[in-house]
């Protein structure tokens, strides 16, 4: 709706604005900033402002959805504030409609702008609305920087909920702890990103390392269990080796990963968990049944480092922890889970004799 008083007659108003937007725009548009006339022709004015290139005096004019679709997209020619505060004045479905267009004339050079009018008007439009919009475009960077704002004073689910390119969800999966977190995993794990810091995110924080183990392993992406245990969280290596060696993965990629951080576990949390639990439960937790062998290196490498390099010396030639890793045997196999044949095509050498 205009804010303009207008009239069907043509007055003498309409008749000084038409001869000064046809020979002096600047002149009109100022008589028409202050508001110096309130009678006159307004669909003539809206007309005549378009031609002159006063985009945002016709956009004020016109009264048909129509007509303000097609002056919008002149974004080029209109000064984004401006922009932004014209948004302001139309009904739900009509700036959605505007917004939509702009996406779809130039959807990087308009990003911004739409942006500013869904953070500024989000209450109106809805977030909803303005969610399904960006993905209506596949535009995740404005859907990032649009709940970005959101994020730090927020605590919906949906609002945080992954959304977009590697980039905006590992960001959203290390800076948010309100998204839902089995929904996020079984998203991730669906989606089988090149990238799986997003999905280390999630499982480590709220706790699903096994099974962050188990889909990197079957996904053949050994390189993150290395990088998850030597660089992200050396204190998970016993849960990440426990489930290795439920899916059967060679021993030799398992005994590289123990040595990989032997100075990096200390043992004096695993010597609380022997004193403090029950006996099969501890080691039905970090050790298979059948691989006592894999005590040996372990041992081995930590009787042997320099003093300076592991948490204790005490804790490092401890008898207790080689001989508690030897006696692991008796834990019960009926604890562990059973996967099919794993995918790597090396067999376990001592699990065969």
């Amino acid at each position: 709706m205009s804010p303009y008083t207008c009239t069907a007659l043509p007055p003498v108003f309409t008749f000084v604005l038409e001869i000064n937007l046809v020979t002096f725009p600047n002149v009109a548009d100022a008589i028409l900033a202050n508001s110096m006339v309130s009678h006159y022709d307004c669909p003539r004015i809206a007309q005549l402002c378009e031609k002159a290139g006063l985009y945002v005096r016709a956009l004020k004019h016109y009264s048909e959805l129509q007509d303000i679709k097609r002056v919008i997209v002149n974004t080029h020619a209109i000064e984004p504030q401006s922009l932004v505060e014209f948004f302001g004045t139309l009904s739900k479905e009509w700036a959605l409609e505007c917004m939509k267009d702009l996406l779809l004339v130039n959807l990087r050079g308009n990003l911004q702008i739409i942006v500013q009018v869904a953070k500024e008007y989000s209450e109106q439009l809805g977030v909803d609305a303005c969610i399904k919009l960006f993905e209506q475009f596949k535009s995740y960077e404005g859907l990032y920087f649009f709940l970005g704002s959101y994020l730090s004073s927020c605590e919906d689910p949906d609002i945080h909920f992954p959304r977009g390119q590697i980039k905006e969800v590992e960001c959203v999966t290390r800076e948010s702890n309100f998204y839902d977190t089995e929904k996020t995993k079984n998203f991730l794990m669906e989606a089988k990103l090149p990238d799986a810091r997003p999905l280390i995110n999630v499982c480590d924080c709220f706790g699903f390392v096994p099974d962050l183990t188990h889909y990197l392993y079957w996904n053949n992406m050994l390189r993150y269990i290395e990088g998850y245990i030597q660089k992200g969280n050396p204190g998970n290596a016993w849960l990440v080796v426990g489930q290795l060696l439920d899916d059967e993965c060679p021993e030799d990629f398992i005994e590289g990963l123990i040595l990989s951080v032997r100075s990096l576990v200390p043992v004096e949390p695993l010597e609380c968990k022997m004193m403090a639990l029950p006996f099969p439960i501890i080691f039905s937790d970090i050790i298979h049944p059948n691989n006592t062998t894999l005590s040996a290196p372990w041992s081995r490498s930590r009787n042997h480092l320099p003093l300076s390099s592991s948490s204790s010396s005490a804790h490092r030639r401890n008898p207790a922890f080689p001989v508690a890793l030897t006696l692991s045997t008796v834990a019960p196999p009926s604890v562990h889970r059973h996967n099919p044949s794993p995918p790597h095509p090396k067999k376990n050498k001592r699990r065969a004799k």
